[in-house]
């Protein structure tokens, strides 16, 4: 059973800043959330969804490839439903010998407390969840911190700044987006993931098919590094997905289909009309690598 548990309103705690203090400074918390109840099991937490009824909700990814998210204290689990492949997380500061945090639920997000000089809140939906932490100020060491667990997984890969999970086919299940920082005036800037403690694959190729540098152990630490002179307090927007679309929502971009049946996209432009120079593989046959797939291939 889960430590956690959920209340109707935000904690009391004194660290803790409620949704409406936030939005007021930071409009990327505007989108009410998908999250309409916690429903307690053997894993702890389930979040159960349901699109909220001002606009329509998310793309949900295609056949059984949704997420499966679970709260357990401060500790997260994101699945893929299909291969089960997942990743569990939880920020290093709130290891060993801290309490479990406590979740509230407004306007279908998931509220954690600020106690451990971190305020978490997650916004959930079918495809997995973004994971907005609150930072006073700047971390010690310069860096987010994350303690991170490997789910049924081969291997990880880190290329063009997505952390991607593996499964024993080398195909991506789940992956960690590039992320960015917002700062205290409202500006976005871009941060770098990082892993240490395990091994990571770095190569560009597809990554079934080929030799892997695989995981010889399941916990790791990933790492959050972003200029830590801008203006704070910051939200630092990590986002947990299953890989079962693209990982860069673009318009005007070309399409190439490859002989081995892949799609090789490359170039057009963001949600916000800025030209991108990154490319993208997408798999879409179920027989090639095990579902439908997208993965980085590099700038």
């Amino acid at each position: 059973s889960s430590e956690g548990h959920a209340t109707d309103s935000p904690s009391a705690l004194s660290h803790t800043r409620s949704l409406y203090d936030l939005r007021a400074q930071f409009d990327v918390l505007g989108k009410p959330g998908d999250v309409r109840s916690l429903r307690s099991s053997d894993e702890g937490l389930v979040a159960e969804l349901s699109a909220p009824s001002s606009q329509p909700a998310p793309p949900a990814p295609p056949g059984k490839s949704r997420a499966h998210v679970v709260f357990d204290g401060d500790r997260v689990t994101v699945r893929e439903e299909a291969s089960r492949v997942g990743v569990s997380f939880q920020l290093t500061s709130t290891r060993a010998g801290k309490r479990a945090g406590e979740l509230s639920l407004e306007d279908g997000m998931l509220m954690g407390d600020g106690s451990q000089g971190a305020q978490s809140l997650y916004r959930v939906n079918a495809r997995g969840v973004e994971d907005f932490v609150l930072l006073e100020r700047p971390p010690a060491n310069g860096e987010l911190s994350y303690d991170i667990e490997a789910l049924g997984a081969r291997a990880l890969r880190l290329v063009d700044g997505t952390l991607e999970v593996l499964d024993a086919y080398g195909a991506p299940r789940l992956r960690v987006k590039q992320p960015y920082v917002i700062d205290a005036r409202g500006a976005e800037h871009v941060a770098n993931l990082e892993i240490h403690d395990c091994p990571v694959d770095r190569d560009a190729r597809a990554p079934w098919g080929r030799e892997l540098t695989e995981l010889d152990r399941d916990r790791c630490r990933l790492a959050v590094r972003y200029d830590t002179s801008i203006a704070h307090p910051v939200l630092v927007d990590p986002e947990w997905q299953v890989a079962a679309f693209m990982n860069v929502a673009r318009t005007h971009h070309t399409a190439t289909l490859l002989p081995d049946g892949t799609v090789f996209v490359t170039g057009g432009f963001d949600e916000n009309g800025v030209a991108l120079d990154s490319t993208e593989i997408l798999c879409p046959e179920e027989l090639l690598c095990g579902g439908v797939v997208s993965f980085a291939s590099g700038p």
